[in-house]
């Protein structure tokens, strides 16, 4: 991928969902976790940001380092004021915790859903966080599957901090109608990330599913590329960033910058 985009974000564009991994040779690597990609070092991701026009990055905590933060802290470190990280939080998460990775730049918490992952949260466990994420100001990005909204509902409903669901809830091929029931709730955000996973052959249809999410509430949208791709054999990052010329000028102005900014930095950039 040596093309630029057609598409030019705005100025303080963020993407609001990457990972870095690696260098192997500096930051340890769990090599027996199933979905391990190859390096993919803060510098790969700084070089992409600039080919995709990108002001501002959230670097989510891969799995791939586990609870080590490392690399993580050290790209935002290095990215300076306009990055921000969402962390993993232990089983034993407490308040001290947070406030050690607040320091570093992170500003929320991936709840993993999914019980074949590690520390897989389930209701009960995500209402305790949700109120340590509170109590810091954080919010919580929530990485599950369609089916799997229903059960989670009723504790969003009740939970005091902000949510984002990541990646559509993985729309296979079909949109999940609880997603739709979940932007209901006024503290529910929605990342339209991986839409490459929903057909790698065909973006429009992954495509159609964000546009739905988008005219059914613009100002609850942020974007986020998922670099490096795990998993995913064809993906054309400019291809995703260019998506982005058929959302209308307004509602491409909340998903990448406004609600970011609201989300992840909270005024300080802009």
């Amino acid at each position: 991928m040596n093309s630029l985009p057609t598409f030019n974000p705005p100025r303080w564009a963020c993407n609001s969902h990457c990972h870095v991994v690696g260098p192997r040779a500096r930051y340890r690597v769990d090599e027996n976790h199933p979905a391990i990609p190859p390096d993919s070092p803060a510098e790969a991701l700084f070089a992409l940001q600039k080919q995709l026009g990108f002001d501002r990055v959230v670097i989510v905590q891969s799995l791939a380092h586990g609870l080590d933060h490392s690399a993580a802290a050290d790209a935002i470190a290095a990215y300076g004021s306009m990055a921000r990280g969402i962390a993993l939080l232990s089983s034993q998460a407490n308040a001290n915790e947070i406030a050690d990775r607040s320091i570093e730049g992170f500003v929320g918490m991936r709840a993993h859903v999914p019980k074949m992952i590690p520390n897989a949260v389930g209701p009960e466990r995500l209402a305790e966080l949700g109120s340590l994420c509170a109590d810091a100001g954080w919010h919580i990005e929530l990485h599950l599957h369609g089916p799997e909204l229903a059960e989670m509902l009723p504790v969003m409903a009740r939970l005091p901090c902000n949510v984002v669901i990541d990646h559509m809830a993985y729309p296979n091929p079909l949109m999940h109608d609880d997603l739709f029931h979940a932007f209901d709730l006024a503290n529910v955000f929605c990342k339209i990330s991986c839409i490459e996973r929903v057909c790698e052959t065909d973006l429009t249809i992954g495509t159609a599913h964000a546009k739905n999410l988008i005219a059914r509430a613009a100002e609850k949208i942020i974007w986020g590329n998922d670099w490096p791709h795990i998993n995913v054999t064809q993906v054309d990052d400019v291809a995703l960033v260019n998506i982005l010329a058929t959302i209308p000028s307004a509602a491409r102005e909340l998903i990448l910058v406004d609600t970011p900014d609201r989300l992840y930095f909270h005024g300080k950039t802009k």
